[in-house]
């Protein structure tokens, strides 16, 4: 009686498994797209001569969701360091210019770094990377 039960529990964990999976779907693009609000937050902030917040904001687009959930992880481990680190000055060099750079500059770099983690997004999200990325067994 105990085995029939346990496979019954087991075949239903199995089939479970896949729908735990398809639920992440568009995780990394989904992931983009909240950094990319942080990141046009901080572009309306700058050009509203908010420059104290909007670097504030930058940060917390970095810190906050692309290094703490971990999408600069999965960059490193599935395109690359290189790729990761370039994508990482993006967000410094936005730090910087939203202090005091020409608003032009701002939003050309804002966009870009949008861009470019919108594509990585769906990179990610193809790849079919994990959002524990570096989870153990990973």
């Amino acid at each position: 009686m105990i085995a029939p039960r346990f496979l019954a529990i087991a075949a239903i964990i199995l089939l479970a498994l896949p729908l735990a999976a398809a639920a992440e779907t568009g995780h990394w693009s989904r992931m983009a797209a909240a950094i990319s609000d942080e990141i046009a937050k901080a572009e309306a902030l700058a050009l509203a001569g908010k420059s104290d917040e909007a670097k504030k904001t930058v940060t917390q687009a970095y810190f906050g969701l692309f290094e703490s959930e971990k999408m600069e992880a999965a960059l490193r481990k599935e395109i690359g360091s290189k790729h990761a680190f370039g994508r990482e000055k993006q967000f410094g060099d936005l730090r910087k210019l939203v202090a005091k750079g020409p608003p032009d500059e701002i939003r050309r770099l804002s966009a870009a770094l949008r861009s470019g983690l919108a594509e990585d997004g769906k990179a990610l999200d193809a790849a079919g990377v994990s959002p524990d990325v570096f989870a153990v067994n990973q």
